[in-house]
């Protein structure tokens, strides 16, 4: 009797062992998943730059691997700090941060989303900047003509994108000039936009 309750009692404690190395398996991917950084997707951060841009009667971006170095550095820094701040010592680069709980390969085109989402909050009657709409302003302004973006996971898993942008906008006085009203919306231009191609 004593044998079998031996057995039963050993076969538990095995069971035990292997639901803990799965478990511990388990957690050694999640930590694997979460530092484990998907590639930027430029296209896809011009693209939606360029599309909000037409909107408003915007030239499209070019890509600047420089700005985006920059960009990088300043990414690198704020995830090795866990920071999130704009960096005082850019120049004469716009900039626009965004940061997310997890990494995406759509994070660039929700990162451009997210700012142009304020332009709900923008008064074409009485142009200028505020807080509310620095972001927005900065994607659609006329005179900005290049774009750089790069990204950095911070140790709790977050992904921070770092939009670099030149020549810098929201300068005052040049509100009316550089932020124009919209000739339609974000979706119907999109939805057009795919019309074309499919056709």
């Amino acid at each position: 009797m004593s044998n079998r309750r031996n057995r039963v009692q050993g076969y538990y404690t095995k069971l035990k062992m292997q639901k803990l190395k799965l478990f511990l398996c388990f957690l050694a991917g999640m930590f694997c998943m979460t530092n484990t950084m998907l590639p930027l997707n430029k296209t896809e951060c011009l693209e939606w730059h360029n599309i909000y841009r037409a909107i408003h009667q915007g030239s499209s971006l070019n890509w600047s691997d420089t700005l985006a170095d920059h960009a990088q550095v300043w990414a690198d820094d704020l995830a090795n700090r866990d920071a999130f701040e704009h960096d005082s010592s850019r120049g004469l680069e716009g900039e626009n941060l965004y940061k997310s709980s997890h990494d995406s390969e759509t994070a660039c085109k929700s990162g451009t989303y997210a700012f142009y989402k304020e332009e709900k909050f923008y008064d074409y009657d009485n142009p200028g900047f505020s807080l509310a709409v620095g972001h927005f302003t900065q994607v659609v302004w006329l005179d900005t003509k290049e774009l750089g973006v790069a990204k950095a996971n911070t140790s709790s898993g977050a992904v921070i994108l770092v939009y670099r942008y030149a020549p810098s906008g929201n300068y005052l006085g040049e509100f009316a000039e550089n932020v124009k009203p919209p000739l339609g919306d974000a979706f119907t231009y999109t939805a057009s936009l795919l019309v074309c191609l499919v056709l």
